[in-house]
């Protein structure tokens, strides 16, 4: 816990978790949330009555000995961009020749009116993290050694709303299947409703398997 503060030199690593309670933590882009393993990093717990001003850097490690997969990557700040992973995995683009692009996002609208998902391979570098999931495929030469994914971005204070979700049949309907990042470099806590989710339950991918993720109104 912290007051209002500057980091001046140097930088502040945070391993645990990190809550800031009133007044503003100055960065000065020298706050880091550090990856000790797979499942343990530093996570920004909410701000209290306080707020963060400036970037702050978050790592995520996996681990070589999963081998090669798909993966679900997403960004916790704001104004991150795809090519930000560049520095950390080899990243092929579905230009001109996505047979081999390894970088791919969910089109909830196939075809401008099915209620089937399509997956579309991503272009550019360009492309804004910004309310969206990726799936990435890491082969095994990214992972001769852990592969350490870092990004850099604008922390989002308190609740967030997604951007609009595509419709997939009536206007009213935004059904279907999306998917979403998690905008805070924590733990998701889901607490609004899903319309139209047989069951409130959630399917999680996670590498090579489904989980299912049950009672997501409130929890």
């Amino acid at each position: 816990n912290l007051a209002g503060a500057t980091i001046s030199t140097g930088t502040l690593s945070i391993t645990g978790v990190y809550t800031h309670t009133n007044g503003i933590l100055t960065t000065n882009d020298s706050l880091i949330l550090i990856a000790t393993d797979s499942i343990t990093y530093g996570q920004i717990a909410g701000t209290g009555g306080g707020d963060i001003s400036g970037a702050v850097t978050a790592q995520y490690i996996i681990p070589k000995s999963s081998g090669g997969k798909w993966r679900s990557i997403s960004s916790p700040f704001t104004g991150n961009t795809i090519s930000d992973l560049e520095d950390d995995i080899r990243i092929n683009y579905g230009s001109p020749n996505y047979t081999y692009s390894n970088v791919w996002l969910l089109n909830e609208v196939e075809g401008g009116s099915s209620a089937r998902g399509a997956w579309q391979n991503v272009t550019s570098g360009s492309k804004s993290m910004d309310s969206v999931g990726f799936s990435i495929y890491l082969w095994s030469e990214n992972l001769s050694t852990n592969a350490i994914l870092d990004l850099t971005g604008t922390y989002t204070k308190g609740n967030f709303t997604t951007a609009s979700l595509s419709r997939t049949g009536a206007v009213s309907d935004t059904s279907g299947w999306h998917l979403l990042r998690n905008p805070w470099p924590s733990n998701y806590n889901h607490t609004g409703t899903i319309n139209n989710l047989q069951s409130n339950t959630m399917d999680v991918y996670e590498g090579n398997s489904v989980r299912d993720w049950n009672g997501v109104t409130g929890s």
